[in-house]
């Protein structure tokens, strides 16, 4: 849908800043000022990060810890609807825009859909962009897709209920959230009554609640206070047994206790 033409004089022979809420005069040709031309640079350039990080809160952790390996019974994976949404249109809003510069410029597109590929062939032809009849269109998608994985990326995670308390007198549920940080390394297991489990903890735990528990890479390489490089490589090797499905790897904490009890031992 076209965006309506927001500039406005505001100096003699200037037009201002197309962006919402900028009252700043544009930069030469282009349909933005300088600070906003800076932000959208920022924008674009952080939109690979921000791709990468939604994918680590696309699935509301996590279904592996109430799962028994190779159990798919579960009615699918609880995915963050705003999350999904987020990858989406970023993925959707680069691609166009690729399009028409390579239409446009006689230049070949990135042959892939990939973020850093789109985001790297778009920072190529940013000021093009911004000095074409449609740019201020492509200043406004860039700002609200960003903004928008922005939000998604901070948004509340669905507190997991994992099983009772396994503190000596207590029984009240115990829960999976993220903490106040918003990381994935915030994540912590707690109860009502202020017990709480950090992520170096999470394999003795696993052994107290007495379940086969499963979890995605990233949380075991969290438990086992090592890189997902090594959980994979520990996997590669037969140390470590690689539950799952082929898009998905899931390794259980119990195994994951064993072998570090016998690398530290």
């Amino acid at each position: 849908m076209p965006v309506p033409d927001k500039r406005s004089d505001s100096r003699p022979g200037s037009l201002g800043c197309g962006l919402r809420a900028c009252q700043r005069a544009a930069q030469n040709a282009l349909v933005v000022c300088p600070a906003c031309h800076d932000r959208l640079r920022r924008d674009l350039g952080e939109l690979p990060e921000l791709y990468q990080y939604c994918e680590s809160l696309l699935v509301r952790f996590p279904p592996a810890f109430t799962q028994k390996p190779g159990d798919r019974r579960a009615a699918g994976l609880p995915l963050c609807e705003p999350v999904a949404n987020a990858r989406r249109d970023i993925v959707a809003v680069l691609a166009s825009w690729s399009g028409l510069v390579a239409d446009e410029r006689g230049t070949t597109r990135p042959r892939r859909r990939d973020v850093r590929d789109l985001t790297a062939f778009l920072s190529g032809h940013i000021d093009w962009l911004l000095g074409h009849p449609a740019g201020l269109c492509f200043a406004e998608e860039l700002v609200t897709v960003a903004a928008d994985a922005r939000r998604a990326s901070g948004g509340p995670l669905v507190d997991v209920e994992l099983g009772r308390c396994v503190a000596e007198g207590c029984d009240l549920p115990l829960t999976l959230a993220r903490a106040g940080g918003g990381t994935s390394s915030s994540l912590e297991v707690h109860c009502a009554g202020g017990h709480v489990w950090q992520a170096r903890q999470w394999l003795q735990l696993a052994r107290q609640l007495s379940r086969t528990t499963s979890v995605p890479s990233q949380l075991a390489a969290l438990a086992a206070g090592v890189s997902e490089a090594t959980i994979r490589k520990w996997a590669s090797r037969g140390k470590l047994s690689r539950y799952g499905t082929p898009g998905r790897a899931e390794y259980d904490l119990g195994e994951l206790l064993e072998l570090t009890t016998k690398k530290g031992s």
